[in-house]
């Protein structure tokens, strides 16, 4: 019989997201900031570095400073990374 199991031999206060959160273009990872503003939601792109992941977490750093308030899209960030493409090229016409 096995079993596999944790053992927390550190207690540090990180920042996480889960996995669905984050999405790379390149070598650069991004979280998305979610926004609502009347009956829409607005999403923005947030450069982040990714560090330890625990199960489907993952580690976040911001490469600028965030309020404590700030709302994050916790899925889907492949998708909204494609869209803001998307919408890049059409106005590059």
């Amino acid at each position: 019989m096995y079993i596999t199991g944790k053992i927390q031999i550190e207690d540090n206060e990180t920042t996480t997201l889960p996995e669905s959160a984050i999405t790379n273009d390149g070598d650069k990872f991004y979280a998305f900031t979610a926004k609502k503003e009347g009956n829409n939601w607005t999403f923005t792109p947030v450069e982040v570095f990714i560090g330890v992941k625990d199960g489907n977490w993952v580690e976040v750093k911001f490469t600028e400073e965030l309020g404590a308030d700030v709302k994050f899209a916790y899925n889907n960030a492949y998708y909204l990374i494609a869209e803001m493409k998307k919408g890049e090229s059409e106005h590059s016409h």
